[in-house]
C-alpha cells in the first residue's frame, strides 16, 4: 500500500509538471507572437523594407536604409550586403546627415545611403541583437538602367521649350500642372511675391489611391530666377534653392527642393532618371 500512495504522489507530480510544461510553451509562444508583431510595428516605424521581401531597383539606384536602433543597436556592425547572383553589389555612400539618421528618418531609427551596381541580386542581411526576434532579410533585384542603353522616349514641351528624356518604362505617362508660389520679405513678414508654372511628368502607374512620385520641373523667367538665386524670393521651405536643369532665351527649368521627401513609390527611379541628366532646353 505504501508503494501504491508513493506511486500516486509520482503521478500527481509528473501531470502537475507536465501541465506546468505546456502552459509555460504557450506562455512564451504568446510572448513570441507578440515580440513578432511588435517587431513588424517597429519596421513600418522606422520606414524599413519589410522582412524578407524582394526589391526591385536599377543600377546606380541610391536607396536610404532603416533600421530600429534597439532591435540592431550596432547596426554599421551587423549590416551586411552580400552577392547572391551575378555581379550585383551595394555600397555605402553616407549616413545621409547626423550619424545615424536623416532627412525623413524617425526617432530610434538608424537611416544609412547606400548606391546599388552591377546586375542581379544582391541581399541585405542584418542580425538581430534581441533573442526571439528573426534576422532582416532583404533581397534587392537590381537591372540595367534603360537610359544607359537607349530604351527611352521623349517628352516635348513646346509651350515652353524644352525635351525630357524617360525611360520607356514610362510610356503612357500623362501631363499635369500645378503652381509654385515664392515669398519675399515685407514689413508684415512674408509676404507672396510671385508665381509660375510647375510641369509634373506622371508615371503610368500613378492613381488617386496610388500617387507614384511624379516629375516636378518649375518653370521661371530669367528675372525670377534671379530673384530666387539671390534670396530676394524665397520658393521652398529648404534652405537651398531648387536645382537647375536648364534654360533656354525666355525660362529657366528648375527641379524642386526635396520634391521626393514624401519617399512616395517609384522616387528611387525618378532620383536615376534626373542624374541622366534628361532636360533638353531649346
Amino acid at each position: 500500500m505504501k508503494n501504491l500512495g508513493l506511486y500516486a504522489i509520482i503521478g500527481v507530480v509528473f501531470l502537475v509538471s507536465v501541465a506546468g510544461y505546456f502552459a509555460f510553451v504557450n506562455h512564451n509562444k504568446k510572448l513570441s507572437e507578440g515580440a513578432l508583431a511588435a517587431y513588424g510595428a517597429k519596421l513600418a516605424a522606422c520606414k524599413a523594407y519589410l522582412n524578407n521581401s524582394t526589391q526591385s531597383v536599377i543600377t546606380t539606384s541610391r536607396l536610404t536604409i532603416y533600421l530600429p536602433k534597439d532591435i540592431y543597436p550596432t547596426q554599421s556592425n551587423l549590416l551586411v550586403f552580400k552577392t547572391a547572383s551575378g555581379t550585383a553589389t551595394a555600397g555605402w555612400i553616407s549616413n545621409a546627415g547626423p550619424v545615424g539618421q536623416s532627412y525623413g528618418a524617425t526617432a530610434g531609427c538608424w537611416a544609412y545611403y547606400y548606391e546599388f551596381d552591377g546586375t542581379g541580386e544582391v541581399n541585405l542581411i542584418a542580425t538581430s541583437s534581441v533573442a526571439g526576434i528573426p534576422d532582416y532579410l532583404v533581397h534587392f533585384a537590381v537591372s540595367p538602367n534603360p537610359m544607359d542603353v537607349g530604351q527611352t522616349i521623349t517628352y516635348a514641351n513646346s509651350q515652353y521649350g524644352f525635351t525630357f528624356t524617360l525611360p520607356t518604362s514610362w510610356q503612357g505617362y500623362s501631363i499635369a500642372t500645378t503652381t509654385w508660389t515664392g515669398w519675399a520679405t515685407c514689413p508684415s513678414g512674408d509676404c507672396a511675391a510671385a508665381t509660375g508654372t510647375e510641369v509634373l511628368i506622371r508615371n503610368p502607374q500613378w492613381t488617386e489611391q496610388n500617387p507614384w512620385q511624379d516629375i516636378p520641373i518649375m518653370v521661371f523667367t530669367a528675372n525670377e530666377w534671379s530673384a530666387v538665386t539671390s534670396g530676394a524670393l524665397v520658393v521652398s521651405a529648404a534652405p537651398f534653392n531648387p536645382d537647375k536643369l536648364g534654360q533656354n532665351s525666355r525660362y529657366v527649368f528648375a527641379l524642386p527642393a526635396r520634391y521626393n521627401a514624401a519617399l512616395r513609390e517609384g522616387w528611387q527611379e525618378v532620383d536615376m532618371i534626373m542624374q541622366s541628366k534628361p532636360l533638353y532646353a531649346f
